[in-house]
């Protein structure tokens, strides 16, 4: 397969890819930082401004990653915005470029389980059908709502997937690997 990958540099995104193309797909990397994505991962990349010299009709899929750390810095109304930015632009982005298609493509979108549909009462069963009970009232739930919401967008030729993701954790990252630095 032939597969478009934003946020490759991420966690998740340096697992994937290798096991990607040990498995002999072609993958190319957008990525906001196309050198560090280049030196990093070792793959074809291209940044957000050359998408649209892509033809999305050699693809075969597309997956979509990206999102700037959610735990990078202390959330004030500005990374706020920028975790918003980050995740609901790329995903605009990535569906008007995949929608100019002509033929099927996978794409499969990232998102946040752990802090999209927390229920806030007495349910058994926490589901979608909590955030369209009414306005989501933690940030997480309203970026997540936003995020999918872009999905929307996507035409027949597309096959969406929703990842949702809990915690993710290793030991090379993240806040696995703080807490194990830190008990040596």
């Amino acid at each position: 397969m032939n597969i478009l990958i934003a946020g490759a540099t991420g966690l998740i995104g340096q697992a994937l890819l290798p096991r990607l193309l040990q498995s002999g797909h072609r993958v190319t990397v957008v990525s906001r930082e196309k050198h560090k994505a280049q030196t990093l991962l070792n793959t074809t990349s291209i940044d957000w401004s050359d998408l649209s010299d892509e033809d999305p009709n050699q693809y075969d899929a597309v997956i979509n990653l990206a999102g700037v750390n959610i735990n990078e810095k202390r959330w004030n109304s500005v990374f706020k915005q920028t975790l918003i930015d980050s995740r609901v632009d790329s995903t605009k982005k990535l569906v008007a470029w995949a929608n100019a298609s002509n033929k099927k493509i996978r794409f499969l979108n990232a998102s946040a389980a752990r802090s999209a549909y927390w229920g806030c009462g007495h349910q058994t069963i926490f589901d979608e059908s909590i955030v369209s009970q009414g306005e989501p009232e933690l940030f997480t739930q309203q970026l997540v709502q936003q995020w999918e919401g872009e999905l929307s967008h996507a035409n027949d030729n597309l096959s969406v997937a929703i990842m949702r993701f809990a915690v993710v954790l290793s030991p090379m990252a993240g806040a696995l690997k703080e807490i194990i630095d830190k008990s040596k």
